[in-house]
């Protein structure tokens, strides 16, 4: 006899997979329902700490991350691992899974790097301890953590992650082993970031094999190893291989999701993008007017990112100058947004940022200013004052501010960007050598030619560190503080920093490339400068703005 709380719970299974079904379509206000109910159900049939309840949880965890409310999913993540932990021990799949989600939520909407590290640290440690934990487990923890060091640019520590992961899905008997694939893919892309062109393509050759051997040749599980693959032909001009995948991966999301669906509109953008840069700018049109009609015709709760082919389109507006089109059209999805999402959620100031640059494309700056603050205050608001969406409305107000003469202002938020850009990701962060970079200019463009240089002499120093002081990089940014010390009449320096970037680019590019004999002009421009200084050489403290 089926009892009232039988007929919740199972009432509660089913809304947890149409929840399942809608959240993969992306359908998350569709969802949100589904997994509300779902969890109120097996709360009222099973109590608030029964561990069964650990999965709803996580749905619904997964569902607010999805939708901007950060504070809520991690609540929810909080509450749902130790009822996991409970009901399955603390190195199970799910368990694991939960943990690499809030790691992923502390990293990514948090900004929280070193938790999501620790969490991270905390997960492996638990399968490690525990006999015969998952295999898939063991490996999803460490493809977490190898992608971490990845983006942090530490290729050294992310790799021996990514290939213990590999090893433990080779070796599996279960269903790890039929994710090998996937490791060889997360390898491939590890060996792009970091130039070895040729063995990332040999890797992402023997992902697509494995993964077409398991899923088959018209699986979604393949869209990640053709989109790295694509990103590698398309790096080295190889357009008609990029064209060739980017169209299979349209082909399989079609056949997946429906011609209609917002995951093909991003497709077509893809392939629009590769036809302008192959100088088929007609084309490429047609494919962002047809995703932007796809963007257009989705139901209100498919999520901001909604008006990324209306992004597009103005881009490609913007391009050809069309600028009052480009305005108009991020004008309304401006306004769509607005009405959707309300007029204070965090993903309006990217919407926001987005026209103050297409405002300052066509040169009014003082148009943009007014969406730049407000993009400021809407993330405050909602994030906090220290979150790192503030960084591009910051630098490109700073912009506005010096077209108008607002100089204290505008150098006030270029370090108040650099600031929170150190803070999150550390000081040696790639991302900061960008914040610097914009001080650098600041102070360049106003004539304080001494106050630019220290600003690259500090960018010098972080990418030394970070590649190493014979990378093609380094030498770019010392012929940077080349043209700055000869300004300041500084010759001998500069004569040195000349001569260390001519023979960065004859072992890198060799003797005969362009750039190498750019370097080499340089080099002896300046020692015929040495020779006979110009008479209007600043000193350093001379031109420094008061």
């Amino acid at each position: 006899m089926t009892t009232q709380r039988d007929a919740a719970l199972a009432e509660a299974e089913r809304l947890e997979a149409e929840f399942d079904q809608l959240f993969d379509e992306g359908a998350y206000a569709r969802a949100a329902p589904a997994a509300e109910r779902a969890l109120a159900l097996r709360e009222g049939a099973l109590g608030p700490e029964h561990p069964d309840l650990a999965g709803a949880l996580h749905r619904l965890a997964k569902l607010r991350q999805a939708r901007g409310e950060f504070a809520e999913a991690e609540r929810l993540y909080l509450r749902a691992i130790p009822l996991y932990e409970r009901a399955r021990g603390e190195a199970h799949f799910d368990v694991t899974s939960a943990r690499c989600d809030l790691a992923s939520l502390c990293r990514h909407e948090l900004r929280a790097p070193d938790r999501a590290e620790a969490l991270l640290r905390a997960a492996l440690a638990a399968c490690e301890r525990a006999a015969g934990a998952d295999d898939r487990a063991v490996a999803l923890v460490l493809d977490h953590l190898a992608d971490l060091h990845q983006t942090r640019g530490e290729y050294e520590q992310a790799e021996p992650l990514m290939l213990r992961a590999l090893a433990v899905r080779e070796s599996s008997t279960g269903p790890g082993r039929d994710e090998v694939g996937f490791s060889l893919g997360y390898l491939a892309m590890l060996c792009h970031d970091r130039g070895d062109v040729a063995e990332a393509e040999q890797l992402y050759r023997r992902a697509l094999e494995a993964l077409e051997a398991t899923y088959g040749p018209e699986s979604p599980t393949l869209l990640p190893a053709l989109e790295g693959s694509a990103r590698l032909y398309q790096a080295a001009e190889a357009y008609d291989q990029t064209e060739a995948l980017l169209r299979r991966m349209l082909a399989i999301t079609e056949g997946q999701r429906g011609p209609g669906h917002p995951d093909v509109a991003r497709r077509l953008c893809d392939l629009a993008d590769l036809l302008k840069a192959r100088g088929a700018p007609d084309e490429a049109e047609r494919l962002y007017r047809r995703a932007v009609d796809i963007e257009q015709g989705a139901p209100d709760d498919e999520g901001p990112s909604r008006h990324a082919a209306a992004e597009a389109l103005a881009g490609h507006y913007e391009d050809r100058g069309a600028y009052d089109e480009a305005i108009a059209l991020l004008q309304r999805a401006l306004a769509d947004d607005e009405g959707r999402l309300g007029p204070e959620h965090p993903d309006l100031a990217r919407r926001l940022l987005r026209l103050a640059v297409s405002y300052q494309s066509k040169g009014e700056h003082e148009a943009s200013e007014p969406f730049l603050r407000r993009a400021i205050a809407v993330v405050e608001a909602a994030l906090g004052p220290e979150h790192t969406e503030l960084e591009m409305p910051l630098t490109f107000l700073s912009a506005a501010l010096q077209e108008r003469g607002a100089h204290d202002e505008a150098e006030a938020a270029l370090l108040r960007a650099l600031a929170i850009r150190e803070q999150a990701f550390g000081p040696d962060d790639p991302g900061v050598t960008q914040a610097i970079m914009h001080l650098a200019f600041f102070w360049y463009h106003r004539g304080a030619f001494a106050k630019a240089a220290a600003y690259w002499e500090r960018v010098l120093a972080i990418v030394e560190k970070l590649s190493g002081p014979g990378e093609p990089h380094t030498a770019d940014v010392l012929t940077m503080l080349v043209e700055l010390y000869e300004k300041l009449g500084a010759y001998e320096r500069a004569e040195d920093y000349a001569a260390r970037a001519l023979a960065i680019r004859e072992r890198a590019l060799g003797p005969d490339d362009p750039d190498t004999a750019k370097a080499r002009e340089l080099l002896a421009s300046l020692y015929q400068a040495a020779e006979a200084p110009a008479a209007g050489a600043a000193s350093p403290g001379e031109g420094e703005p008061s």
